[in-house]
């Protein structure tokens, strides 16, 4: 004679639903040979020591620009290369660091965020997108929490990107759920 366990239909189903979710949730998540975007990649350090003197950008910008909607406005300038003299924050072997002034402005909005380095976007001559990296530069912009209209933030973003590759736009994206982003070209 064959025994059944006798569960509950309201006790099985949340198990299985909870069995599946945790399946779904770690699918994919066990690819070894995924390589991270240039989107999704972090700045790793290397410890290759480099004699530099102090961190600068070089003097060949390649463009300079503003847009502006009815709640921001951005002013951008390629700065060009950046040299970082930290031996342990040096780019990747075959990307460098370039360097952007930008200059965001809170026209209409309360208590916005602005001058958040994560808040921008580079994007090179391929079209590929690039986080702000980890370095010493100075006259970093700064991140403004609660800003209202009138409210200015100001500095320099630095960024990793491919060495043959060059800065074509920065993208701010804008705070709020429902934003807009505002694009310059350079």
């Amino acid at each position: 004679m064959k025994r059944y366990v006798k569960t509950p239909l309201k006790y099985a189903l949340p198990l299985l639903f909870i069995g599946a979710l945790v399946l779904v949730s770690t699918t994919g998540c066990t690819n070894p040979t995924a390589t991270p975007t240039a989107q999704q990649a972090t700045v790793a350090a290397t410890a290759t020591p480099k004699a530099t003197a102090t961190p600068k950008a070089t003097a060949t910008p390649s463009g300079q620009g503003t847009a502006s909607d009815n709640d921001f406005s951005l002013t951008a300038k390629n700065q060009g290369t950046y040299t970082e003299s930290n031996q342990f924050l040096q780019p990747s072997a075959g990307d460098k660091y370039v360097s952007i002034y930008v200059e965001a402005t809170n026209k209409d909005q309360k208590n916005a965020l602005i001058g958040n380095e994560f808040q921008f976007t580079l994007f090179d001559n391929q079209n590929i997108g690039h986080q702000a990296a980890t370095t010493t530069a100075s006259n970093t912009i700064q991140s403004m929490q609660n800003s209202n209209p009138g409210d200015k933030s100001a500095g320099v973003i630095i960024f990793e990107m491919p060495a043959g590759n060059t800065p074509q736009k920065i993208v701010f994206d804008e705070p709020g759920l429902f934003s807009n982003s505002l694009t310059v070209n350079f």
